[in-house]
């Protein structure tokens, strides 16, 4: 597997089966009585939404803290985003959503960030 997921296209039918298998493996989280494994223990996460989804954005919270990831989520609507400069390779852990996705390919194929 790539070390960046942008877009199903990039994916093999055995990159298609491995994170399903993973995925498989993970919903036990849910039953478990400590519903967390260390997989991102002392690594943060970061989100930006440029849209309000808060199913979307408490997804991804979910996911990362069950993965034991610090959270760090920004918002367009409770930020001063829009007077921002555009994204650089530093911001290469941040995930987005829409209108602003092309930004995040570009990050990510000039990042130098390790995983």
């Amino acid at each position: 597997m790539s070390r960046h997921l942008l877009t199903i296209d990039d994916l093999t039918r055995g990159d298609i089966e491995d994170y399903l298998d993973t995925a498989e493996s993970l919903s036990e989280l849910t039953s478990r009585q400590i519903g967390k494994v260390p997989t991102l223990r002392g690594r943060t996460v970061a989100t930006l939404f440029f849209e309000n989804s808060t199913r979307t954005r408490l997804s991804f919270e979910t996911a990362a803290q069950r993965l034991s990831a610090d959270v760090m989520t920004f918002t367009a609507s409770s930020s001063s985003v829009a007077k921002a400069p555009p994204p650089t390779p530093a911001a290469a852990g941040v995930l987005t959503q829409r209108r602003h996705s092309g930004s995040i390919a570009a990050i990510a194929r000039s990042s130098s960030c390790e995983n």
